[in-house]
């Protein structure tokens, strides 16, 4: 013989997450949920401080917005992306200085320079000079 146990208390499934606890209604019919500090939802199931999981990757800084259930990544120079995690790709890996120059990025990761050989001239170092 097998009994099949059902509860009309809404409580008695734990919606509630994170350890808050379930409250049910006078009519017992439905619930709230108190949430620990911390957290919100109907069933405290968001992180007010998603930034406590360190979502921002490769030195960037995590801010939680003002609503305290999102954030956003303030990337540390060269990277981009939600979470930081794309690098940009610098002016100087597409090799655009001539005859074995030297590429320079420069801070602003936008530009470059070109430190061209002896004999070379010009932006990419394309123009050779002749001895006389």
């Amino acid at each position: 013989m097998c009994f099949l146990f059902t509860s009309d208390k809404p409580c008695f499934s734990s919606p509630c997450s994170n350890g808050s606890i379930c409250n049910n209604t006078q009519d017992g019919k439905n619930y709230t949920c108190t949430c620990l500090p911390g957290y919100t939802g109907r069933n405290c199931e968001r992180d007010l401080y998603p930034c406590d999981s360190s979502p921002c990757s490769n030195g960037s800084i995590c801010n939680n917005t003002h609503e305290g259930i999102n954030y956003t990544c303030a990337c540390s120079p060269g990277y981009t992306g939600r979470h930081c995690e794309t690098e940009i790709s610098k002016p100087c890996d597409s090799n655009p200085c001539s005859n074995n120059s030297v590429c320079n990025n420069k801070q602003d990761g936008k530009n470059y320079t070109c430190t061209c050989r002896p004999r070379y001239i010009g932006t990419y170092c394309e123009t050779g000079i002749c001895n006389k």
